[in-house]
């Protein structure tokens, strides 16, 4: 096979070099002069030539006796040398990624050579702003604003507060790392603002009118360049509604959700709602953190005077109960259990036109659309199963997640009744039982029993206080169980595989209040 030296001189090696690393191969251990005579190197540049191989770590050399003696790395080493060359390639491409937003700038400017003004330092960005308001009375858009050092910061609040006393409307999109300057210009009048946390820019661009001004970076070394051209304007200022129009949004991790709902409460007023379909608290292995944020969620939202209304899915008002979270999930609160068993992932957020879908994973991801056709869909379909007045639960978790939202929905000293207490021979709901009076006796929740004879042999392990009690006759023993209150009547089915059916009916509760007092008269 005919040796392939072009392909090493495609690799960046020289041709003298390659002549002289395989003149070293078939040498071993050598001086200069073998070296010379046998590359046919000249002689004036062989150190010049072995000092670029020592440094690719190609070549080595020993001192033996004050003479200097060479040799040839393994031929392996040639790999390592390209993958070398291969990583510093892919850092240079990330390096001139980062350049190219720069590079299109310049590229964008040379168009305008000579409508463009370049400013220089705090005074001159300061000049080119008051040029910036000069003209007919327009709004200014501003994008991207991200991180500023303090002294820029003061400079841009004020300048706000000047825009705002001159009339002129400010609308302005905010990176991630700019929140915190978002949040302190709320309150400025004339202001609009939003946080697109996946926006990033090189530069912060301000539209007015015709003219477009440029700003890049801190206060030591700040650099405005203002251009005066109606078509560059329009063109950034599609960019800009772009952003600021964009419908759906797509983020990852609790920070990106932090954001989402953040930017929701910040669109209600005191008093108004939104609504939940699905609330739950992730998997399991995550459900501390899920906790821990939406105890800040419900935490911010009293707060603020928002109210809500939540759909949960079975077993979600346990967790709630175990982490004792139900003051959070009380005040100025309503929730119900999604009659269904759903092993969808997702909680979907409704309100000001807008849906929020949090996808519960370890890591959530979050999927904001800004589409008001939408966001009604979903308020339709969450409407839906709100107002149905008539639900059935079937299995363990769903039959007796109506007696967890009794401890949600009733405060102490309110109460509910029972026909027919009993436990159907089922384990698992007595053991159900036995943790759950504890929970309603700390409520201080008032229970009205009219038990089944069975129960009997049990009364004494069940916490039942505060209570009254009373025991229908024998013929009543059967695995059906009536408890009511409110607008809520639930029959349950106590066999091995628990059903329940759901009322929400003020009729109905009504009518079997007064059978429970026939009874309750007739017990003993």
């Amino acid at each position: 096979m005919t040796f392939n030296k072009e392909l090493l001189e495609e690799i960046g090696l020289t041709k003298a070099e390659i002549n002289v690393y395989l003149a070293l191969l078939e040498l071993g251990s050598s001086t200069t002069g073998p070296i010379v005579e046998k590359s046919r190197a000249s002689s004036s540049k062989i150190y010049e030539i072995l000092d670029k191989l020592i440094q690719k770590g190609l070549v080595s050399y020993i001192i033996q006796e004050g003479i200097k003696h060479f040799e040839a790395a393994d031929p392996k080493r040639i790999l390592d040398y390209l993958q070398e060359k291969q990583s510093k390639l892919q850092e240079q491409t990330q390096e001139i990624k980062a350049m190219l937003p720069e590079l299109e700038l310049k590229k964008t400017l040379s168009k305008y050579k000579s409508e463009a003004t370049i400013y220089k330092g705090i005074k001159g960005m300061q000049t080119a702003f008051k040029e910036l308001l000069k003209g007919p009375k327009s709004t200014n858009y501003v994008f991207v604003v991200g991180e500023m050092d303090e002294r820029l910061n003061d400079f841009f609040k004020k300048l706000y507060v000047e825009r705002a006393a001159r009339g002129i409307r400010t609308k302005t999109i905010f990176s991630e790392a700019g929140r915190g300057y978002y949040e302190s210009r709320k309150g400025t009048p004339l202001f609009e603002g939003k946080v697109i946390g996946t926006t990033t820019s090189p530069a912060t661009i301000n539209i007015y009118g015709t003219k477009v001004n440029m700003r890049m970076g801190t206060s030591k070394d700040v650099l405005c360049v203002m251009i005066d051209n109606k078509e560059l304007a329009e063109s950034f200022l599609e960019q800009f509604d772009a952003l600021w129009n964009q419908d759906v949004t797509v983020g990852q991790g609790f920070e990106a959700f932090e954001r989402e709902w953040r930017a929701l409460f910040d669109e209600l007023k005191p008093g108004e709602s939104y609504d939940a379909l699905g609330a739950a608290f992730g998997i399991a292995e995550n459900e501390e953190k899920f906790v821990s944020f939406f105890k800040s969620l419900h935490q911010e939202r009293i707060k603020r005077g928002i109210k809500s209304r939540l759909l949960f899915k079975p077993g979600a008002l346990n967790v709630v109960q175990k982490y004792g979270m139900q003051e959070l999930y009380t005040k100025d609160l309503q929730s119900k259990i999604i009659p269904i068993e759903s092993k969808f992932p997702v909680e979907i957020f409704t309100g000001k036109d807008r849906a929020i879908l949090l996808v519960q994973k370890k890591e959530p991801v979050t999927i904001t659309i800004k589409n008001k056709d939408v966001a009604h869909s979903f308020q339709q379909h969450f409407d839906h199963l709100w107002n149905q007045k008539v639900h059935t639960f079937e299995g363990f978790e769903q039959a007796t997640s109506f007696f967890t939202n009794i401890l949600t929905d009733l405060k102490a000293g309110e109460e509910y009744f029972v026909i027919n207490g009993n436990y159907g021979g089922n384990q698992q709901i007595l053991k159900f039982f036995k943790t759950y009076h504890p929970q309603r006796r700390n409520r201080g929740i008032r229970a009205n029993f009219l038990f089944n004879q069975n129960i009997k042999p049990f009364l004494s392990k069940l916490a039942l206080a505060p209570c009254r009690v009373k025991f229908l006759p024998t013929e009543f023993q059967s695995p059906l169980q009536i408890t009511f209150y409110k607008q809520k009547l639930y029959i349950s089915v106590w066999s091995s595989n628990p059903i329940g059916f759901l009322i929400e009916q003020q009729e109905v509760v009504d009518a079997f209040k007064a059978y429970y007092e026939m009874l309750w008269r007739q017990a003993k």
